[in-house]
């Protein structure tokens, strides 16, 4: 019977292993330009348009609280919907990720610095569709500023900004426009550890207490 049970204990922890639970968190209303212009705008434009212009949109999301855990995401997607795109010189428009931070007011050093999440757009993008970004960067960027439960609840914030001079624009749909078209970051969280363990032992006990 102690072999059975053994065997059952490690198949419910090995099961629960396997079924990670997904959630789509949505863009906060705090998202605006990094200079803190576009608060409450329904779209939002980033690009440069001269030397002496050049604008950084912000999207920002709170992070989930699913316990002290290392690495709780196994999987991620930054999605930010591209209403238009004008200009007509070469300008690429690069995406970083910006530490974790309690509150989630956009600050004018969000413009700069930050995890290279690998992404970028170039003038010509397609538009009236969303952009989506679902790499390794993405996820080791998420993973690291939850740091083990320390950055749960916080806010992070992805920023694209021109990496060269020209005449090129890029408008995305914020948290605040039409709902369908909102930013979200869609994330997979895999159970926690003690949970798993909780299960298993519950499963065991109960089977001992039908077979008494």
């Amino acid at each position: 019977m102690m072999r059975a049970l053994n065997v059952l204990a490690l198949g419910l922890v090995t099961l629960a292993a396997s079924t990670a639970s997904a959630a789509i968190i949505q863009g906060d209303v705090a998202d605006s330009l990094a200079n803190g212009a576009g608060v409450n705008a329904p779209t939002i434009q980033t690009g440069s348009f001269d030397f002496f212009d050049q604008r950084t949109f912000v999207s920002v999301f709170q992070l989930p609280d699913v316990g002290a855990v290392a690495d709780p995401f196994s999987a991620a997607t930054l999605s930010l919907y591209l209403n238009s795109a004008g200009g007509t010189g070469w300008v690429q428009l690069a995406f970083h990720g910006t530490s974790a931070r309690v509150l989630p007011t956009v600050l004018g050093s969000d413009a700069g610095g930050g995890s290279d999440l690998n992404f970028s757009l170039t003038t010509g993008a397609a538009v009236a569709e969303f952009k989506s970004i679902s790499n390794a960067s993405l996820l080791t960027f998420l993973n690291t500023e939850y740091a083990v439960g320390a950055g749960a609840n916080k806010y992070v914030f992805f920023s694209s900004r021109p990496t060269d001079f020209g005449d090129a624009s890029w408008n995305f749909e914020t948290a605040n426009g039409t709902l369908a078209n909102r930013p979200t970051l869609d994330v997979t969280v895999i159970p926690e550890p003690t949970s798993l363990g909780l299960l298993a032992a519950g499963a065991v006990l109960a089977l001992r207490r039908r077979r008494r």
